[in-house]
């Protein structure tokens, strides 16, 4: 992983949190841009699981090489 797929995460995870914060206040979204938001931050969570899933890849490598 590089620093520039460190910052991807950083700025989704940032996102996310932004996204989540609006949908909950509640009358802030319509239908429409709730299920919007909701399709978004799919896609945000999915990116950041995936990212968490090779950094744990390899750092299980880095472990298992001694």
């Amino acid at each position: 992983m590089t620093r520039k797929d460190e910052q991807k995460y950083d700025a989704a995870m940032a996102e996310l949190k932004q996204l989540l914060d609006t949908m909950q206040r509640q009358g802030a979204m319509s239908m429409t841009e709730y299920a919007a938001g909701a399709r978004r931050a799919k896609e945000l969570i999915n990116y950041c699981k995936q990212f968490l899933n090779i950094m744990g890849e390899e750092l299980q490598q880095i472990v298992s090489a001694d």
